[in-house]
């Protein structure tokens, strides 16, 4: 089967069949291109809906909204979300939006809309309690400009009300995620923030230093009207046709907030690691996160010049602080000093 679809990251590529009288693609080698033009779309062809309508038996209201790319395996993105419904012990109950079968491909004209703010996207947003992004290998949902918009509303943009945001992947022991405060399934534990420290810490750590990098403006879309309209949503120009700025203090704020969060989640195996801290350090003293929570129970590693790099980071968006350092024996009375200093700054703890 030759990959024929332009879009797809194995175009032009002879996709390896399974053996006979099978004849269908190795899975890891379909992704949701080949997917929609060889499932969604002829399932769908004679009604011209989308794919749930032509499924479900009855409404779906979504629970999560899913970001991810187009050119990642299925049998990876459905790994990730396997994993992810179980660490927040979801319901069969509990859909996914998921854009290529929830919006119609006979009219996407209609789900995109002119502005990113009246998009089928942001309608599912505003009715999900949170984000998943699926990771793919090389990161590259966060070089797509509608994950980034995505990501965007999910960490700056929805403000009015709780929103969570996790990101998934499949790892070298299978899939892993990093979520936003414990999942449910690690409040069940005796130690849930040791529970949610033991599961992410499965993350690859190559993909966070990735997404430590990542940066707005420079995402691509596969039509330059959509990256056009999404920037000019993003700053809030009064024209969605206008040349979006190339920089803008409103693309940074998304950046700070993202590099900010993989920085938290994975502080502890970069320090324990060995690793140089600085790109670390500083990413947590630009984001001013409201909430600052990690556990560093029973390291061996961790030492007073850690907890004082760290201290260097609260800011005076801080609202809450959780260090948990039982059982380090690498540590005295010059971190409680260090954090003491952190503290001195006006926070809003």
């Amino acid at each position: 089967w030759k990959d024929e679809l332009p879009q797809s990251r194995s175009y032009g590529f002879l996709l390896k069949p399974k053996p006979k009288p099978l004849h269908i693609p190795e899975p890891r080698a379909v992704n949701l291109y080949h997917a929609c033009e060889k499932v969604v779309k002829p399932a769908t062809a004679a009604r011209r809906c989308s794919y749930v309508e032509f499924v479900a038996a009855a409404a779906q209201p979504p629970k999560w909204f899913v970001s991810h790319y187009w050119g990642d395996a299925v049998a990876h993105f459905v790994a990730c979300l396997e994993q992810h419904s179980k660490d927040r012990e979801l319901s069969i109950d509990s859909p996914y939006w998921v854009c290529a079968y929830a919006n119609n491909q006979w009219d996407l004209a209609f789900e995109l809309r002119e502005d990113p703010s009246t998009s089928s996207f942001r309608r599912a947003m505003e009715r999900a309690i949170g984000t998943i992004t699926v990771l793919d290998p090389e990161a590259e949902s966060f070089h797509r400009i509608w994950c980034c918009y995505e990501v965007w509303f999910s960490i700056i943009g929805c403000v009015e009300v709780p929103f969570k945001y996790d990101m998934y992947t499949v790892g070298s022991e299978g899939p892993c995620g990093i979520t936003q405060g414990c999942a449910e399934a690690d409040l069940r534990e005796g130690f849930p923030v040791d529970a949610k420290r033991s599961r992410e810490m499965k993350f690859p750590m190559d993909l966070c230093r990735q997404s430590l990098t990542i940066r707005l403006q420079d995402a691509e879309s596969s039509r330059k009207e959509d990256r056009r309209m999404i920037l000019n949503s993003i700053v809030k120009s009064k024209r969605m046709d206008a040349d979006p700025p190339e920089e803008h203090e409103e693309y940074e704020k998304l950046n700070r907030m993202l590099h900010g969060l993989v920085a938290c989640a994975i502080w502890r195996e970069a320090l324990e690691a060995c690793e140089d801290m600085t790109t670390y350090t500083d990413a947590l003293q630009n984001c001013d996160m409201p909430k600052l929570e990690i556990t560093f129970d029973s390291s061996s590693k961790v030492t007073d010049q850690g907890i004082e790099m760290l201290s260097s980071t609260v800011t005076p968006g801080l609202k809450e602080l959780l260090l948990d350092m039982s059982y380090c024996s690498g540590i005295g009375d010059k971190s409680a000093i260090a954090i003491a200093k952190g503290l001195e700054i006006p926070t809003g703890l």
